[in-house]
């Protein structure tokens, strides 16, 4: 079978201007990452990433650390994670209506970790609830789902059934990657989703019946280390 490893970019920079790159944390666990990687006993045969820059910048920081001469990144849309902001723009005013210990905080929600994480878990749901989301949202729930799962099958038809691929992504494609192993409904994936550590590797086989999972949320290389420090989820 064709074995897939989804691994979650490093941390980012929560709270920042910039979500979308990774903070200095993100960038040392990107590079014991890609020692972690050099040392397992299959090569990738290919490599992809989203072309989200947090995505991005963890590949080639993990690939430089390995040492190892691995294919070219190839970068596609389909392992993009979905578009938080345009959801928090959509669903926060009726998540913060609905939730009065969130509503007193207003637009610091999106500052404070913890009131940060219920909300976002309320927008979720929200979004989940609705086939057709208003602007500025650009996808369904349905669509984002389509686009990773569709993105996970074309590559894993496009190699061989020994291959090993690395894909550089995000916690809610993983989330999907993993739903379509184990048939999972959607507030599940969701829910899944808020476990993904920074910097995991999660293990997909494809073969004739479809996907199987081989591996969830792996942090060795950060849990032999300094685990307090190194784990993290944002």
């Amino acid at each position: 079978m064709t074995r897939i490893l989804l691994i979650r970019h490093g941390q980012a920079s929560f709270g920042s201007d910039d979500y979308d790159r990774l903070s200095e944390l993100g960038e040392e666990q990107s590079r014991h990452l890609g020692r972690h990687l050099a040392a397992l006993p299959h090569e990738p045969g290919a490599v992809y990433s989203g072309t989200l820059r947090r995505q991005q910048q963890t590949a080639d920081l993990a690939l430089t650390a390995s040492g190892a001469d691995t294919p070219p990144v190839e970068n596609t849309p389909a392992f993009n994670e979905y578009h938080a902001g345009p959801l928090f723009e959509a669903y926060l005013d009726r998540v913060l209506e609905q939730d009065p210990e969130l509503g007193h905080l207003g637009e610091a929600v999106l500052r404070q970790r913890r009131a940060f994480q219920r909300a976002l878990e309320g927008v979720m749901r929200c979004w989940l609830a609705d086939p057709e989301p208003p602007p500025p949202v650009p996808e369904s729930w349905d669509g984002f789902r389509s686009r990773v799962t569709e993105g996970l099958e074309r590559i894993a038809r496009s190699h061989g059934k020994d291959d090993t691929i690395y894909v550089y992504t995000s916690g809610g494609v993983i989330a999907v990657g993993v739903a379509a192993a184990l048939e999972l409904s959607p507030l599940q994936t969701v829910m899944l989703n808020w476990r993904v550590y920074n910097g995991s590797i999660t293990e997909l086989a494809y073969g004739r019946r479809g996907w199987s999972l081989m591996g969830f949320n792996a942090v060795d290389h950060f849990a032999l280390k300094e685990p307090e420090r190194l784990l993290t989820f944002r």
